[in-house]
């Protein structure tokens, strides 16, 4: 069972979307092609990444497959790097737990590699939607149990209203609702210390609606409390200067 402390516990104590890539790869060994229904070119990008997005919940191993093959056949494409990232972390439940508890230690090596998917895919667009943020999230919080997920549907999101803006702004993201999650995460940076990353998701959000001045000076707000922070402090890349800048 999870029950709404456990729930709310968790909302508090994970590291949403850590990364501190090493370097950029393209996804691991070649896989073979999965199949895809319904399609006649089997040589569409746009079809694997879809039938991905479908089977997400379901057949992870299925979703890393075809996201690779989106990724091998448009490598230019942001996307399907970073969701067959997420598949890849859904597949595994040790490496799952060790990403969402920001445990490095355990599972160092794997979660570095993975996490140089997203580098990369930000790398070829910095405001690239991260649709599967919350799937992730649920599956990791549910045990990836289908039943538990409509079964907590409620509790989940009860402690999401409970919980600190930043995390209900990241929830609204994650839905689509990008409104609010401007909203709250303006309400999130007058409650916060080091509110760079939080200048950045704002920033992210603006440019994915085209508003350019204003994501210009959300960054700009983020590399000026960047540069007040401790030099010696370890920062992961989506939020360093350089990409930033």
């Amino acid at each position: 069972m999870r029950p709404i402390a456990r729930i709310a516990f968790a909302l508090a104590s994970v590291v949403f979307l850590v990364a501190a890539p090493l370097s950029a790869q393209r996804g691991g060994k070649p896989v073979p092609r999965p199949k895809l229904r319904d399609v006649s070119d089997t040589n569409d990008a746009q079809a694997y990444y879809d039938a991905g997005l479908q089977q997400f919940n379901r057949d992870p191993d299925y979703a890393a497959d075809a996201f690779y093959w989106a990724m091998r056949i448009n490598p230019g494409w942001a996307e399907p790097l970073y969701a067959r990232r997420a598949a890849l972390l859904a597949q595994k439940r040790t490496l799952l737990n060790a990403y969402m508890a920001d445990n490095y230690r355990s599972k160092g090596q794997e979660l570095r590699s993975l996490d140089s998917l997203y580098a990369h895919a930000l790398m070829l667009n910095p405001f690239l939607y991260r649709r599967l943020d919350r799937e992730l999230f649920i599956n990791w919080l549910t045990d990836g149990d289908r039943q538990a997920q409509a079964e907590y549907a409620y509790e989940i999101n009860t402690a999401i209203m409970r919980a600190p803006p930043a995390t209900q702004a990241w929830f609204a993201y994650s839905n689509g609702n990008f409104e609010r999650a401007l909203d709250l995460y303006g309400r999130a940076i007058e409650q916060s210390r080091e509110p760079a990353s939080l200048h950045i998701a704002r920033a992210r959000i603006l440019g994915m609606r085209n508003e350019v001045e204003s994501a210009v000076a959300e960054f700009q707000a983020a590399l000026g409390e960047m540069r007040e922070q401790d030099e010696k402090k370890l920062v992961v890349l989506y939020n360093s200067k350089a990409m930033a800048e």
